[in-house]
């Protein structure tokens, strides 16, 4: 854990005099001068419970867009299985659809279990979350060529747009 000096964190809020501190070249931060460091924790106590309930906050929003994939999966599936599955696209969809019920499943059971950092958790939600959208723009290919691309390359937009927001 970085430690943090108590000036360093009321210059960042701040409140600390201009001459008590120096601006250290390598991490582009104000740091006090003569200070000894003490722990993060030790300066404001309440901050780790903001944090812990923003990730819970945001776990829950994870839920409900893992939710809505199950949901949109099981949706499609159900279509295919009373049309029955024509072509190769369609194929497609079933089997991206029918890996992606499972580990999105998976993803929200270890949430549940607090597991929310951990590297099974990263593989079945990004897998889970991939072959939904791989079943849903085969899905689209199915209907129509045009629709296919059409999402396609809304979804890129979309993804390009969410990796850029800073």
């Amino acid at each position: 854990m970085r430690e943090y000096h108590q000036d360093e964190i009321e210059i960042e809020l701040g409140k600390a005099p201009q001459d008590k501190w120096k601006l250290d070249a390598k991490s582009k931060l104000w740091l006090p001068r003569n200070k000894a460091p003490i722990e993060l924790q030790d300066i404001s106590p309440g901050l780790e419970d903001y944090f812990r309930e923003e990730k819970k906050k945001s776990d829950q929003v994870f839920d409900i867009i893992r939710a809505g994939s199950i949901a949109i999966s099981a949706i499609i599936i159900q279509g295919f299985l009373s049309a029955g599955a024509t072509d190769g696209n369609a194929v497609g969809a079933v089997i991206f659809l029918a890996l992606s019920i499972p580990m999105v499943a998976t993803a929200i059971l270890l949430n549940h279990k607090r597991e929310s950092d951990s590297k099974r958790m990263q593989v079945a939600d990004t897998l889970g979350l991939a072959t939904t959208g791989a079943g849903i723009l085969l899905t689209f290919f199915h209907i129509s060529y045009y629709a296919g691309l059409v999402f396609l390359f809304s979804a890129m937009a979309g993804l390009f747009m969410f990796i850029g927001d800073d």
